[in-house]
């Protein structure tokens, strides 16, 4: 469960500082699986980026990657510093490609709680996220899925194609356990099991009903236009549309996954 203070309605705050979009994906995909509640994650694309953000807003959590940080001070130990003072509060974690422990020393010197090498596994990741945040006594330490919760859901979505497609969806925007996932998924596969027979059968006792895109579709074709619009911009478009740019990739990545099992089946 989550701890007291992270509840259904009150996610964990991510600041992830990260310019490479796959790189941020990546993160964001990782960061989904490994809470209980699916994180609440703010993007900067650089350090000052970074820094005015954290003037306007609190987060439980800020996760830079290093080279990303170039923008604020030519020093990456300058620039860890100033927005170590700025998150006062928050877990800093550090990520970067190269491992060395004078470069490990000078960020945690600078007043980051830990230095994170890449690459690394996603379970890896929350674990030691987890570890740190109860070392340090935030409460964001009950937030992360343990193991056997992680083992659970892998179990849900390898069970069915039908309970695997339905979590593709619903697992990373749903609060609560595996349990509650669960629960969920299977009443969701039971109402629309044999739905394609009803709705065929709907479509041919009225040929004159205008088509009607499922949800999904209609959201997906909201989305997408907005990105065109904003020439491919996902912060922009996000920011349009009163969204987190987090959810914007976390949907393009389950629609992708539903497109690609569509064109194997």
């Amino acid at each position: 469960m989550p701890a007291p203070g992270f509840g259904l309605d009150n996610a964990v705050r991510i600041l992830l500082v990260e310019r490479d979009e796959a790189g941020a994906r990546s993160l964001i995909e990782m960061l989904d699986r490994g809470f209980i509640i699916a994180p609440e994650i703010a993007l900067a694309c650089g350090g000052r980026e970074a820094a005015d953000r954290l003037r306007l807003a609190s987060y439980d959590l800020l996760l830079a990657d290093l080279d990303s940080l170039c923008d604020l001070s030519a020093e990456p130990e300058d620039a860890v510093a100033r927005l170590a003072r700025l998150a006062s509060g928050s877990l800093v974690v550090v990520l970067s490609d190269g491992a060395s422990v004078s470069a490990t020393l000078a960020v945690l010197q600078a007043g980051a709680h830990e230095h994170v090498t890449r690459p690394v596994d996603g379970a890896v990741l929350s674990a030691r996220l987890g570890e740190l945040a109860h070392r340090h006594g935030r409460a964001l330490a009950g937030a992360f899925r343990g193991p056997a919760e992680r083992e659970r859901v892998a179990g849900l979505i390898d069970a069915s194609s039908q309970l695997q497609t339905v979590l593709d969806f619903v697992a990373r925007d749903l609060p609560g356990s595996a349990e509650n996932l669960e629960g969920v998924a299977r009443r969701i596969v039971a109402m629309f099991d044999g739905g394609e027979t009803e709705r065929r059968a709907a479509s041919a006792e009225s040929p004159m009903r205008p088509a009607v895109l499922p949800m999904w579709q209609q959201e997906q074709r909201i989305i997408e236009e907005a990105i065109e619009s904003f020439a491919g911009n996902i912060a922009l478009a996000a920011a349009a549309l009163e969204l987190s740019p987090s959810t914007i990739y976390r949907k393009r990545q389950a629609w992708a996954e539903l497109e690609g099992k569509k064109g194997a089946a």
